[in-house]
């Protein structure tokens, strides 16, 4: 039971979970696509659709064949559809003209309850055999009035897709009787008896009368979407149409006239209005919300697989089927236009019938007619007898952009389509339609088409102003030229409704005016093209001028011809209208000795080198004479001039930049000189605010905006006229990138455990990526606490328990072979869990321990010491040389309690206060029980990992220490902290860097002195390789260099741990050394180095400079890579290297100073490698190069201490200090098991300053208490004095043994 209310809760829990998701992110019908932000890029409303009721109709159950026509409006068919015919010059043309009454339609259709919706019937009711409205079992049937003939297409018989196309959606319907008849003609045959045809009943091919139902659908305008955005209505069974898609997109001609549209199934007729809610349509504005209208009224001389509807030989009035096939312009209703229609062919252009049998549409759209031997089969398209159209979602643009471009449409409101069908015979159907928006990218605009009679001129009461288009989604910098067609921003789109303002006289095909191609601009604003149409008759003379492009080669380019057009005459193309006056034209004359008339003052010409569009403009407007010698223009003449274009063309070469710090990044060496001269250069998406560019400077400033993921960013170059080109800039992480703690994921956020600790600088710029090794900048150099500035922080606390965790982790992931996790260390900082996974599976754990002392175990006048943050930016864990692939890093702050609670891997201990580690449990390197950690830490999944421990301190509680317990615990005896002590640490997030982020095949866009490169730890190459070096080469090995002043020779010593593990520390006159195999001249050598302390310059040594060569003197705090390549010298057969700190102390600034010397960057094909004759060369070089500097001592005139050497056992007991007033403070230290000096009091006062400053004392006192040992052990103290400057004396000793 108790199983039972647990798992109900469970499921409970996450109903509320997912209750709390917005329901359009569950949407089936909402297409996502690769945007940003939370907007997908294109989106698809949910339509609720409803219908007019109609009936069913099946021809073998009399229950379904009504004699009602239900919902239907029903008229006269011979009203709807019109042929109109004119000869002129013994050449007929026909016209077809739609027509329906607007009242009627709303009269019948508006207030109407008895509307369908998908509750009891089907909207969409294709395939749905139980409510399919057209037939879906039988499509054919006997002759009523010849039985021994069939008539056919009285049925939709559903498609079977074949295996992995879609399910197809569409409607169906009858077409019903409008009134009772009798007739004795049928599907086009006549015979001697009546039959009478009942109102209401199927239509089977009487051809008397049309029906229309309503399709009415609403949906919600979605958030983030504008009219300038694009939008389409698109059929639900688009992906069958891909061979049309193809056919248009393989043919300009095709892709001009019909590119963009959505093809759409329907048979017969389609009228689609669009408007918002609230809005009322009525008899003086519904034109305005008819957005378009499809389907077979589009048919003409294109629409037939072959020429029979032309050909005279088949029948029907004038020739051919009659007039209504040979028109040569779609059908209009009122002053629109229908698509273009078309049976069982791809789209075509044609004017006159053609044999189109080569152009068919495949099977699996039109079926197979039957042979002798087979049967026909359906095609997917039966649904519409095979007849489609085409859709232009600018069309539904222009409506909603002409009605609501001022108030625009909000999110949330609602949107409505009504879709009028109008069917004339038999049975009809559609595809199920749904809306798509798709927002315009930064790279478009949106154009404007304006259409005019006569003139452009104003709009407003302006009667020639005939309307305008909305052409969204256009390339800015593309080019357009309006192709002669009725189509929404097509040239004559408006050539019906210039007709019907000329008064019925005709007028000529649209004209796109100046310029032409037109050039799209940015601002939607200026994107206006202007179409004219002209009255008939009018004697009109175009004169353009020359179009020419060029590829930019940096010498001039020149337009000079013109071309002038006149009505159907040949044109007349002038090549160099600078030096010729005059040109006869082409028009006939009525009389064989007269002349034709002349054109003159038609110059325009235009020179440019640069890149850009460039207007080629006439000087003056061009006249028509009689005689080459008047200037007296001819009247009865109207000139339209139409400035060319001079373009010369220009292809930017992409750029590479790498980056090697997550911060700010300049880049200046961008563009070339031709570049520069553009207008106008900015980042194409404007979205990308992380990306900008400064003309004044040339500078590109570039911040990453995640780790490893390079990106290429494109830049517009907009010259004169609005050219744009793009130049891609690609930014690639280097072989080395340190990124700011800003890059990992703080799962607490701002309120959880780790705090942001400092500020990081958001002004820091890295100017020198293109000038510099990969790892340094100078803009890094200033940085002498927190990299960058800041950190995040986490303080952990024990509160009286043995161990604490963070609860919030921090993560980042990367890509590459290795990485770094810089942290800070001191005396009260603790411990950091890194788990890391390897392409999603757990792969490794590295558990740190940050505390660290100082460097006091190098004897008695420690450099850095003291409370607070010891050594800013350490790379606490350090991770060089793994296989290249992805990670993630799941970070924990650790704390455990006092001292001994990690022992050793020789003899295993339980944890302090009795605890033992778990059965089975997998002990590390330093005896740790892993599996306790890793369970506590919620990490139980990386249980049986490789776990790798480092600590920075010798006693680190991952080396059998005391660690950060020894703060508060002065007393070694006593290894348990008072109550009172403070049981908490922090540990700090500072940064990390990645390695090698790039697949080697990829480093091609490296510079070339950082390809092929390995990256190497200096710390694991120097420890111990004293003891491991022989006369044989020793591969992977440095040897470490000590310089003894007092004998004035350097020797070769094992490398005394003197700071964190991962650093090599080195003081004034310190060297690591080593020998470079496989080396050849100009490889590359890196070196990685910081300040620890003081002023530390890093050098090199060779024979001919004394003291060594500086490579930097001015670091801070962050590791940075150095070029170490030209210090590389040749001893005999050998290339050597010895690094060290140069800085002398006593001399310049008078500071001591500590160099940390970190990681190395060698060519592939180099080896550091030691032997005994390396080692002993190494040494000499030292000897000879250094010349020794003798550390500063202090020697008080008095030093004098009096104590007890022998007190009671843990009693108090005293040590006193007399020192001359030369002395500023003194500083007491016990010396550790480890021979390391650890912090008793430091910075001690004097007592009796006040007595010595009045004169009634000539020294000074400084008195301290301590407890003395257990009997017979015995505490030594080293007590310091320092002078005024922070100069050390010898140390006096106090040895106390406990009796």
């Amino acid at each position: 039971m108790k199983n039972i209310k647990k798992l109900l809760s469970l499921l409970l829990c996450g109903i509320m979970l997912f209750g709390m998701f917005p329901a359009s992110l569950f949407a089936a019908d909402g297409d996502t696509g690769n945007g940003s932000g939370t907007i997908s890029e294109t989106v698809v409303p949910k339509i609720t659709w409803s219908r007019t009721f109609e009936y069913e109709h099946r021809h073998d159950t009399a229950a379904n064949q009504h004699t009602n026509l239900g919902g239907l409006y029903a008229g006269d068919k011979t009203a709807y559809l019109s042929t109109e015919s004119k000869t002129e010059n013994s050449v007929t043309t026909y016209k077809n003209k739609v027509h329906w009454e607007w009242a009627a339609f709303s009269e019948h259709f508006n207030g109407r309850t008895d509307d369908v919706d998908d509750s009891a019937h089907k909207v969409w009711d294709y395939g749905h055999t139980d409510v399919q409205y057209a037939d879906p079992v039988k499509n054919s049937i006997t002759n009523p009035i010849y039985t021994t003939n069939t008539i056919g297409g009285v049925g939709i018989i559903p498609y079977a897709p074949s295996a992995g196309d879609q399910a197809i959606f569409a409607a169906t319907w009858n077409n019903r009787a409008a009134d009772e008849f009798q007739t004795s003609s049928v599907d086009g045959t006549n015979g001697t008896s009546l039959i009478t045809v009942k109102k209401g009943q199927m239509d089977i091919g009487y051809r008397k009368s049309y029906t229309a139902r309503r399709f009415s659908g609403s949906f919600v305008w979605p958030e983030g979407y504008t009219l300038s955005d694009s939008i389409e209505l698109v059929s639900k069974n688009d992906s069958y149409y891909q061979e049309i898609y193809d056919a248009i997109n393989n043919d300009e001609n095709l892709k001009a006239a019909f590119g963009g549209k959505k093809v759409v199934a329907i048979n017969d007729d389609m009228f689609v209005f669009v408007y918002k809610d609230g809005d009322q349509l009525t008899e003086n504005n519904y034109s305005d919300y008819l957005a378009f209208f499809a389907g077979t009224a589009g048919k003409g001389v294109w629409s037939w697989p072959n020429a029979d509807p032309q050909d005279t030989n088949h029948g029907g009035s004038g020739s051919g089927w009659g007039g209504e096939w040979n028109v040569t312009e779609p059908a209009t209703y009122g002053d629109k236009y229908a698509s273009k229609a078309f049976y069982k062919v791809l789209p075509n252009l044609d004017t006159a019938g053609a044999n189109r049998s080569n152009s068919m549409l495949s099977e699996k759209l039109i079926g197979k007619e039957a042979t002798s031997t087979t049967a026909a089969t359906a095609g997917m398209m039966a649904l519409s007898d095979y007849w489609y159209s085409f859709m232009d979602g600018n069309a539904i643009s222009t409506v909603l952009n002409n009605k609501y471009g001022t108030t625009g449409i909000k999110a949330g409101d609602t949107v409505h389509i009504d879709i009028y069908c109008i069917d004339m015979e038999k049975v009809g159907g559609m595809d199920e339609l749904e809306i798509r928006l798709t927002r315009q990218k930064p790279t478009t605009s949106t154009v404007k088409v304006r259409y005019w009679l006569n003139e452009v001129g104003e709009i407003t009461g302006n009667k020639n102003y005939l309307g305008e288009t909305t052409m969204t989604g256009q390339t800015i910098g593309s080019q357009i030229t309006l192709v002669n067609g009725t189509d929404v921003n097509q040239l004559n789109h408006k050539r019906a409704a210039a007709i019907k303002e000329n008064g019925g006289g005709d007028v000529s095909d649209g004209s796109q005016q100046a310029p032409v191609p037109f050039t799209v601009k940015e601002n939607s604003e200026e994107n206006i093209i202007d179409v004219v149409y002209l009255s008939a008759g009018a004697q009109i003379v175009h004169f353009y001028a020359g179009n020419k492009t060029y590829a930019y080669t940096g010498q001039p380019f020149t337009v000079s011809d013109v071309t002038i057009k006149q009505s159907s005459y040949a044109d007349i193309v002038v090549e160099d209208s600078v030096n010729t006056t005059t040109q006869q034209l082409n028009e006939p004359t009525q009389y064989w000795w007269q002349q034709a008339n002349y054109a003159k003052r038609f110059t325009a010409t235009e020179t440019r080198i640069l890149p850009g569009i460039y207007p080629v403009t006439f000087s003056q407007t061009p006249i028509i004479v009689n005689d080459q010698n008047s200037d007296q223009h001819l009247t009865n003449y109207t000139v339209y001039t139409h400035p060319g274009s001079l373009t010369i063309t220009y292809a930017p070469s992409a750029k590479v930049f790498t980056y090697d710090f997550g911060v700010q990044n300049s880049y200046s060496e961008l563009l070339n000189d031709v570049e520069k001269s553009a207008a106008e250069i900015k980042v194409l998406d404007s979205s990308k605010t992380y990306v900008s560019y400064d003309k004044s400077t040339n500078a590109l400033l570039y911040t990453p905006q995640s780790v490893n993921s390079g990106e290429t960013i494109d830049l517009a170059l907009v010259f004169a006229g609005g050219y744009q080109v793009k130049k891609s800039i690609t930014f690639l992480p280097a072989t080395n990138v340190l990124y700011e703690e800003n890059f990992m994921t703080n799962h607490g956020g701002t309120t959880g455990e780790w705090k942001a600790e400092g500020t990081n600088n958001t002004a820091t710029v890295v100017n020198d990526n293109e000038n510099s090794v990969y790892g340094y900048a100078d803009a890094y150099k200033g940085f002498a606490t927190f990299s960058n500035g800041g950190a995040l922080k986490a303080t952990l606390d024990l509160n009286g328990g043995k161990r604490a965790y963070t609860t919030d982790a921090v993560e980042f992931s990367f890509n590459g072979t290795g990485f770094d996790l810089i942290s800070e260390c001191s005396t009260d900082t603790g411990l950091i869990i890194a788990a890391v996974s390897k392409d999603g599976n757990p792969f490794k754990v590295y558990i740190v321990d940050t505390y660290f002392c100082g460097d006091n175990s190098i004897g008695g006048n420690p450099i850095i010491t003291g409370p607070g943050i010891l050594d800013y930016q350490v790379p606490v864990i350090r991770a060089m040389s793994l296989d290249h692939a992805n990670y993630s890093v799941r970070i924990l702050g650790y704390l455990t309690d006092t001292a001994g609670a990690i022992v050793g891997p020789a003899s295993p201990t339980p944890w302090d206060g009795g605890e033992t580690g778990a059965a089975g449990s997998t002990r590390g390197a330093n005896g740790i029980d892993t599996n306790r950690i890793l369970r506590e830490a919620g990490l139980k999944e990386f249980i049986g990992c490789e776990v790798e421990t480092s600590f920075m301190d010798e006693n680190s509680v991952l080396n059998g220490g005391t660690g950060i317990a020894a703060k508060n615990s002065q007393n070694r005896t006593f290894g348990k902290r008072d109550a009172a002590a403070a049981q908490t640490a922090d540990v700090y997030l500072d940064a990390f860097r990645v390695y090698q982020p790039l697949e080697l095949e990829n480093e091609v866009n490296y510079a070339d002195n950082e390809k092929r490169l390995n990256y190497a730890p200096v710390y694991d190459y120097v420890k111990n390789s004293a003891e491991l070096i022989g006369s044989e080469i020793l591969p992977n090995s440095m040897v470490y260099v000590e310089y003894d002043g007092d004998t004035g020779i350097a020797n070769i010593a094992n490398y005394q741990k003197r700071g964190p593990q991962n650093e090599v520390y080195l003081t004034n006159g310190n060297y690591i050394g080593f020998a470079l195999e496989g080396y050849t001249a100009g490889d590359t050598v890196m070196i990685s180095a910081k300040a620890v302390a003081g002023e530390p310059i890093l050098g090199y040594l060779n024979t001919n400079d004394v003291g060594g060569k500086a490579i930097s003197s001015d670091m801070k705090m962050t590791e940075m890579y150095y070029d170490v390549t030209a210090c590389v010298q040749q001893y005999g057969t050998k290339h050597m290297l010895v690094l060290g700190n140069i800085a002398k102390a006593g001399t310049g600034t008078g500071t001591r100073s500590i160099l940390s010397v970190s990681g190395i960057k060698l060519a592939k094909d180099i080896t550091p490698a030691t032997s005994t004759q390396i080692a002993a060369d190494i040494a000499s070089l030292v000897t000879l190069a250094y010349q020794p500097v003798e550390e500063p001592v202090f020697t008080p005139e008095r030093f004098e201490l009096h104590y007890s050497g022998r007190a009671l056992a843990g009693w108090f007991t005293r040590i006193i200090v007399k020192t001359s007033t030369d002395v500023d403070h003194v500083s007491v230290y016990r010396l550790a098991d480890d021979g390391s000096l650890v912090p008793v009091r430091e910075n001690m006062r004097p007592m009796n300053s006040l007595f010595t400053y009045f004169g009634w004392m000539d020294y000074y006192a400084f008195s301290l208490t301590v407890r003395a040992p257990r009997r017979g052990m015995t505490d030594t103290y080293y007590i310091f004095a320092y002078d005024a400057n922070g100069v050390a004396s010898e140390p006096a000793i106090a040895s106390i043994t406990g009796r």
